[in-house]
């Protein structure tokens, strides 16, 4: 996972599925930047490489809305395909989505 910041968005790139092996990886990279980065109005997802997801990392999104929404801060998912728009719906996150 990579992150960069463009203006007052930091934007979060995943670079492998998000499942077990790698989710706790994620995490702690996001927890780590979230917090050097605190004047952030916005957080981005990219996970244009993801094509499985299991519930991790279901719980890993739920857990970074919940802390996005506690924090005051937006959050969205871009650049998703169409197993991980299947999979989000049905945990009815497609409304993180943005085209």
């Amino acid at each position: 996972m990579r992150a960069e910041i463009k203006e007052n968005t930091l934007c979060f790139y995943v670079e492998h599925n998000l499942v077990s092996d790698y989710v706790q990886i994620c995490r702690d990279f996001l927890i780590d930047r979230l917090k050097k980065e605190s004047s952030i109005s916005e957080v981005i997802l990219d996970v244009s490489p993801v094509r499985s997801i299991d519930i991790r990392g279901i719980n890993l999104i739920i857990g970074i809305v919940r802390e996005m929404e506690a924090l005051s801060k937006q959050f969205k998912i871009v650049q998703f395909g169409e197993e991980f728009q299947k999979i989000s719906n049905f945990f009815r996150l497609s409304k993180l989505f943005t085209s």
